[in-house]
């Protein structure tokens, strides 16, 4: 959070590499602990990108396949398996790009848009090679989108949307 969080503020393009692990939106001097209306804000200018063991120097460097290192965003906040109290939202995509992330645990489960998107709410900017695991929302547990965002090779698993679908398109 604390990199997105600068990324965001200095006014320049650039580009956040994430190490393997897990992260919490709550995390960090930027964010309030426990706060279920916190999420990874990628907008213009920002590059997120993961699968990262932390000694490369350029993007060539990184292992992709299987096995490889893994970056995962993840809404359990609380780290209690409840999924009920988990984020509402795990990444807020609306311009610049985000890629070789996984995004999982995000419940949508609340009311307006808390209830959409529990995975991903994209609104414009690039999403790709992206895994969407275990999600749940009222409308698009996976991702919620919305304007013109570009989805490239998504891969989404275990979700479950209350009222419609794991992708939703508006």
């Amino acid at each position: 959070q604390d990199a997105l969080s600068e990324a965001r503020s200095n006014g320049k393009d650039d580009a956040v590499w994430v190490a393997a692990g897990t992260y919490y939106p709550d995390e960090g001097s930027s964010a309030n602990p426990d706060d279920r209306t916190e999420s990874f804000q990628v907008e213009s200018g920002i590059d997120l990108r993961g699968h990262f063991s932390g000694d490369e120097q350029s993007l060539g460097d990184r292992t992709l396949a299987r096995g490889g290192p893994k970056t995962i965003l993840s809404g359990e906040i609380q780290q209690d398996g409840d999924k009920s109290n988990n984020a509402y939202t795990v990444l807020r995509l609306t311009g610049g790009s985000a890629g070789e992330i996984h995004i999982e645990g995000g419940a949508a489960n609340g009311s307006g848009p808390q209830r959409r998107g529990g995975g991903a709410y994209v609104t414009g900017g690039t999403l790709h090679h992206a895994v969407l695991t275990g999600n749940r929302a009222r409308r698009g547990a996976a991702l919620f989108a919305t304007g013109s965002p570009v989805l490239e090779v998504l891969q989404v698993t275990g979700t479950h949307a209350s009222a419609a679908g794991a992708l939703y398109f508006r």
